[in-house]
């Protein structure tokens, strides 16, 4: 089977497998798109600060948090699990099997709980 380790392998080989399928079955491109991309550049627009976009989303959450006096926030809604990991992958299948979540700490780690070995879905 395509998600099991064989005989001789490990939990290792097995994420190794399962992020070499991804990346052979990934047949969508995430970002702009040369279409977006090619219309800024021609009127002179620069593409959006992805890291400084997700800095400030987290940052809201965060200073929400604290307003509140919460320790942290635990997410299900996979809407909110994007806005707060910026993780694009896997919104509709959880909508229908919620076993995805994540955990902010208003000081501390952001942790997305997502599938065994499926690390490589939120890269």
């Amino acid at each position: 089977m395509p998600f099991e380790p064989d005989e001789e392998g490990s939990i290792d080989a097995l994420r190794l497998k399962s992020r070499q399928k991804a990346a052979e079955l990934n047949q969508h491109v995430l970002g702009y798109g040369a279409l977006a991309e090619a219309e800024w550049h021609a009127a002179g627009i620069a593409a959006p600060n992805l890291p400084a976009m997700r800095q400030y989303r987290l940052d809201r959450i965060r200073a929400e948090l604290k307003r509140r006096d919460y320790a942290g926030a635990r997410l299900y809604d996979p809407i909110n699990i994007r806005y707060a990991t910026d993780s694009t992958n896997m919104q509709l299948w959880v909508a229908h099997n919620p076993t995805r979540h994540c955990f902010v700490a208003a000081e501390g780690p952001v942790v997305l709980f997502d599938y065994f070995s499926c690390g490589h879905l939120s890269d």
